[in-house]
């Protein structure tokens, strides 16, 4: 029996052999979990319009790459075998450098950054092969599966943790693991506002690889990084089906403009072919104007309104359907994009607790040490003193007023020659581009999905509703000032969950 090693160890995309959770496997998960290394099993990496699955793959800090392949030959396979070297491999001083997967990885890192230096080895996984049986191998096997880079049934984890030479490295780290892993694995690389690159985490990753049917649920409070997320399950969804009509419907214009400038940075990073208008980014009103209009019938200009008509004609909107800030939504759309997407996957994406969830992101980003102050006073002019005192040591861009309409127009006219910095009056029907959001931020309750700042106000929080204040009190990174001029069950619930003495007035 004669083998050709290369293509019957990394197999191609059309017949990928996945590695089951095995004994050794399970070894393996402990080692990296013990060392604190990154682990990736069954993951894909995406390039241009090529995708390759990675059985096992193991990022070591000072080491690189270790790239792992399962193999179920016994000895019986293996006794009378020669093995040679396929004609397209190149061989490294181990003899297990594979063409094939290498220069795609290589290559991939390579145009993300530049450079090419990036240290990669080779183990075989043999659960059905143990070290005394190894020796009585033909040399040929031996020279191209030396035994430091094979895995047998009977390796102790010690034993494992030599092959990996985990104790033998330099006193620092001579690889930025969130590099290499946010820009191979473009599927779970995260960008903050400044550009800077992180990689997802264990519970994002998990939600991005999960496979959403049916009608479910993802509670994912402001700061867990929710809009990225979201924004790398439609792109996977769509490398892994181009076909696949994804739809993300969110509350405003504005809302829909940064989703947009967010996704084709992100297609423009992960160096992908995915036409960034293959996925739809609407507003509810142009959703339900889609749907009449298909059914030639007058459309809506401001406020959405779903006629009876629409409920009785049925017309599915995509095959998977992103509903982002659902809180912010009316329930009469809600029941109409159930209605649309009855034998279709639809995500309800909430800020809000609810009761036992599909998904949920926890973990937060933003700094738990967000302050919070109630101030019971004449809104209006409280608002104003606390502009005015905000603006003497921070920039317009990092504060939010929400209000009503009535006070959003009231605080516009006094601010005018009551502070040098421009405030802006936002209009969530708008494009981006039409307005100047590097501004003070006027808006109300029914504009704020997309939005965040550093310093927020919150006025008229008793004509609110629910959802709109629990989104609204999770957009402030720094300081949250909660001003009223009478009290009532939200304000109480508010002061319930943030209040401390030191903070009452």
């Amino acid at each position: 029996m004669n083998f050709s090693f290369l293509t019957s160890f990394f197999q191609t995309d059309k017949t990928v052999l996945q590695t089951p959770d095995s004994v050794l496997l399970k070894k393996i998960k402990k080692i990296a979990q013990e060392h604190d290394l990154y682990l990736f099993h069954n993951k894909t990496i995406y390039h241009h319009n090529l995708k390759k699955t990675i059985p096992l793959v193991i990022f070591h800090p000072y080491k690189g790459i270790f790239l792992f392949e399962h193999k179920d030959w016994s000895y019986d396979d293996l006794k009378n075998a020669t093995i040679e070297k396929a004609t397209n491999e190149r061989s490294s001083k181990d003899n297990l450098a594979f063409e094939s997967v290498h220069e795609f990885i290589i290559q991939k890192y390579k145009e993300l950054t530049h450079t090419d230096e990036l240290a990669i080895s080779n183990f075989l996984l043999m659960e059905n092969l143990d070290t005394p049986q190894y020796e009585h191998l033909h040399d040929s096997f031996k020279e191209l599966l030396p035994k430091h880079r094979v895995i047998f049934n009977d390796s102790t984890q010690e034993e494992i943790v030599a092959k990996f030479a985990l104790e033998e490295h330099a006193l620092h780290p001579l690889l930025d693991l969130e590099k290499i892993i946010g820009n191979l694995f473009i599927q779970y690389a995260l960008f903050d506002t400044r550009g800077k690159l992180s990689v997802c985490t264990q519970e994002q990753r998990e939600f991005i690889d999960a496979s959403i049917k049916g009608h479910q649920t993802l509670s994912a409070k402001t700061g867990c990084g929710k809009t990225n997320v979201l924004l790398l399950k439609a792109l996977v969804e769509k490398l892994e089906n181009p076909k696949k009509q994804i739809t993300i419907i969110e509350p405003t214009r504005i809302a829909c403009d940064i989703l947009k400038q967010k996704l084709l940075a992100l297609i423009e990073h992960a160096i992908v072919e995915v036409n960034p208008v293959s996925i739809q980014i609407i507003t509810p009103l142009e959703l339900v104007n889609k749907h009449l209009q298909a059914l030639d019938k007058p459309l809506l200009n401001e406020q959405v309104i779903i006629d009876p008509k629409l409920l009785s004609r049925t017309k599915k909107i995509a095959d998977f359907v992103i509903c982002d800030d659902s809180e912010l939504l009316c329930d009469p759309f809600l029941q109409y994009v159930r209605l649309m997407q009855k034998k279709e996957t639809l995500l309800l994406v909430t800020n809000q607790d609810i009761p036992t969830p599909d998904y949920e992101l926890k973990h937060n980003f933003v700094s738990l040490e967000k302050k919070v102050v109630f101030k019971h006073a004449n809104e209006h002019a409280k608002a104003l003193q606390i502009l005015r005192e905000l603006l003497q040591t921070h920039k317009a861009k990092d504060i939010l007023v929400i209000s009503n309409p009535l006070s959003k127009d009231n605080l516009y006219e006094d601010l005018e020659g009551f502070i040098e910095d421009k405030a802006i009056l936002l209009d969530s029907s708008k494009s981006l581009l039409d307005q100047e959001l590097d501004s003070l931020l006027l808006a109300t309750y029914e504009q704020i999905s997309g939005l965040h700042a550093k310093f927020v106000i919150m006025l008229d929080v008793c004509e609110a509703h629910k959802g709109q204040i629990e989104y609204a009190q999770n957009l402030a990174t720094e300081t949250l000032y909660v001003v009223y001029e009478e009290s009532c069950q939200a304000i109480k619930t508010l002061k319930e969950k943030y209040e401390t003495q030191n903070e009452r007035s």
